[in-house]
């Protein structure tokens, strides 16, 4: 009998569509395969965070969970292993001229 793991992977990216391939590489590949190996299977679920936005705001302003957010929460609940992975942006320095009022962004 072989035993099935719930794994859900947490994205917190803003871009639109979102971009599997800043996924971590363990969620979508390596997971399933290490387990099929020990006789057990892996269930992904991809939540993204940047679809529940207005639902999260929802809840915290009038404790209204709604359907979406709360199969995001069940399936949070029902996991076995959760993947979080959140978006990296570069930092810039801005650099403003005193004789203008544009400003211009240099990355350090």
């Amino acid at each position: 009998m072989s035993e099935t793991f719930e794994l859900v992977v947490v994205s917190g990216g803003t871009s639109d569509p979102p971009r599997p391939s800043c996924w971590p590489t363990g969620s979508r590949s390596g997971s399933p395969e290490i387990a099929g190996r020990r006789g057990a299977a892996v269930r992904t679920r991809v939540v993204e965070l940047r679809e529940l936005a207005t639902d999260v705001t929802t809840a915290l302003t009038s404790q209204l969970i709604t359907p979406k957010l709360q199969q995001a929460i069940d399936a949070l609940g029902a996991a076995d292993a959760v993947i979080a992975a959140s978006p990296v942006y570069k930092a810039g320095r801005a650099v403003c001229s005193p004789r203008s009022s544009t400003c211009s962004t240099t990355i350090c």
